[in-house]
């Protein structure tokens, strides 16, 4: 059996403030939420962002992202949890128990 090893620049240190089972469920929704943010979209560093499900994995990290780039960020959610999305620097917080998702886009502005 033969071993293999990825490029050093594929690999990161486990923060040591989280545990290996935390760590190892971060990469995937950060890939994601990246990937949507910068590549799939045409984000421009101060505009505004929705972010639906801002309370979820993916969610809660492309809203660090995009706050990170300078972003105004919204985010859609129920109110169950509002007190994570507090901790994510979220600019706007529309709960979802009392807006419906299509009711959201108008009043962004």
């Amino acid at each position: 059996m033969r071993n293999t090893s990825p490029p050093n620049a594929e690999v990161a240190l486990k923060p040591r403030s989280l545990g290996f089972a935390h760590a190892s469920a971060l990469p995937l929704p950060g890939m994601a939420a990246r990937q949507s943010l910068f590549e799939l979209s045409a984000y421009q560093k101060g505009q505004r962002v929705l972010i639906h499900g801002v309370g979820g994995n993916v969610g809660s990290l492309a809203a660090q992202f995009a706050k990170k780039h300078g972003a105004f960020v919204c985010g859609t959610d129920f109110p169950e949890k509002a007190g994570h999305i507090s901790t994510l620097g979220v600019d706007r917080f529309i709960d979802l128990a009392t807006k419906a998702p299509g009711k959201i886009v108008p009043t962004l502005n």
